[in-house]
């Protein structure tokens, strides 16, 4: 049982993110140009060939895959370590009280509190 739920759950995944990958490029160019609308056609066409890409990079690529893992888990640290100790630093003179953080409430969308 597990294994099969393991395979449906990354059957799921693989495929909502090449759904929302396609939705995501047609959104820039929908951005980019005011006049296309992509049809439901086009973006499926983009979700499989997404889903074929990543299909072969995965079965094919796996040496460059491999050789990359240790690049993107050092950039990933740095990045991170980055955003925790310079977003303070350069945001230090308008951070919020402690009390504003835990239990301050804005509503800023129009909507009834």
């Amino acid at each position: 049982m597990v294994g099969y739920n393991s395979l449906l759950g990354n059957i799921a995944a693989t495929s909502s993110l090449a759904w929302g990958a396609a939705g995501i490029i047609f959104a820039a160019g929908s951005i980019a140009d005011s006049s296309f609308s992509p049809t439901t056609a086009q973006t499926f066409g983009l979700y499989v060939g997404i889903l074929l890409f990543v299909g072969a990079l995965c079965a094919f690529g796996t040496t460059a895959l491999g050789r990359l893992q240790t690049p993107n888990v050092i950039l990933n640290v740095l990045l991170m370590l980055v955003t925790i100790i310079g977003l303070p630093i350069a945001r230090r003179h308008n951070l919020n009280s402690v009390s504003y953080t835990f239990g301050g409430f804005d509503n800023l969308t129009g909507w009834n509190n």
